[in-house]
């Protein structure tokens, strides 16, 4: 079970968001992804746990985190992505990890990307990704765009 802790219309609280997951969101919003800027803090009620999440699809539970390699190369980062995703994979998230650089992958789910890529590379990376797992049909999304 899991709860939106934001309410629409009203901007997330928590951390500043970075420069490169604004520019993802935005480049998956003109594909077609819907996602929500104001439900980015999910509260997971069966493990008292909440997590600010990068970019969320509530209405298909998808999750899309950007970890950059100067936030997320150390050994305690690993272990804090291998948990976050976990907790949100058992309440019934799909978590999409994009991986810059030599980030050690945490799941089956991640895509890597190069140090550097534009936010449009990412998002069409994502994008195919979404389709080849099945979280979205090639027609619902504008792939020419991407």
């Amino acid at each position: 079970m899991l709860c939106v802790a934001d309410q629409p219309g009203r901007p997330p609280k928590g951390r500043h968001r970075s420069y490169q997951e604004v520019c993802i969101e935005a480049e998956l919003k003109a594909v077609g992804v819907d996602v929500h800027e104001e439900c980015r803090n999910i509260w997971l009620v069966n493990s008292q746990q909440r997590w600010e999440v990068d970019i969320i699809d509530p209405d298909r539970r998808i999750v899309i985190e950007f970890d950059g390699i100067s936030y997320h190369s150390s050994p305690e980062s690993y272990d804090r992505d291998v948990r976050k995703t976990e907790q949100l994979s058992d309440a019934g998230l799909t978590v999409i990890r994009i991986r810059e650089g030599s980030c050690t992958p945490v799941a089956s789910n991640d895509v890597r990307v190069a140090i550097g890529d534009k936010p449009k590379q990412i998002a069409r990376a994502v994008a195919k990704m979404f389709v080849k797992r099945g979280l979205y049909q090639s027609g619902e999304l504008d792939m020419d765009l991407v």
